[in-house]
């Protein structure tokens, strides 16, 4: 509920929780995928491998924490809608092994550091189709052999030892 004073004051007021918060479900997120994207055409591809595979799919708005505290087992992100600061917080957690998602990143900023100990991958954000982005989710969420499903694409943007 939205109450407005006549000084022009606006205070938020909200009932006291009365579901369970949204990854309750899913503690370890191995039904989750997390996603900081723009592209609503890519938004509407992923909603749909998310059905597809039984997937709970969470979009956050633009400079959410929730990247660093809801489990999932992989992101889609684009990092201009993260911000620098909040990615070197993830970049970090990552490393340290508090993060272990994989990150599958829609953008072409090439000056943030990426993780070293995760699966990460960069997509063309001008492709439109995203075809690979949707049968990479769809192989990590079946934990598929990973190498030989970037091989068999022939992805060659992929930045992590335990992968490449």
């Amino acid at each position: 509920m939205l109450l407005t004073f006549p000084e022009g004051a606006t205070i938020c007021h909200s009932a006291p929780p009365t579901k369970k918060p949204p990854f309750a479900a899913d503690p370890t997120g191995e039904r989750t995928i997390y996603c900081q994207i723009g592209d609503r055409l890519l938004a509407g591809r992923l909603k749909q491998c998310a059905k597809e595979i039984g997937c709970r799919i969470f979009f956050e708005d633009p400079f959410s924490p929730e990247l660093l505290f809801m489990p999932h087992f992989v992101s889609v992100l684009d990092r201009n809608l993260i911000g620098d600061e909040l990615w070197d917080i993830y970049a970090d957690w990552c490393d340290e092994g508090k993060i272990s998602a994989s990150c599958l990143i829609v953008d072409n900023i090439n000056h943030l550091r990426l993780p070293t100990n995760n699966l990460v991958t960069i997509f063309d954000p001008y492709d439109s189709s995203n075809e690979d982005i949707i049968h990479l989710i769809k192989a990590l969420h079946k934990r598929r052999n990973i190498r030989q499903f970037l091989v068999k694409r022939k992805t060659t943007n992929i930045y992590s030892a335990d992968y490449a």
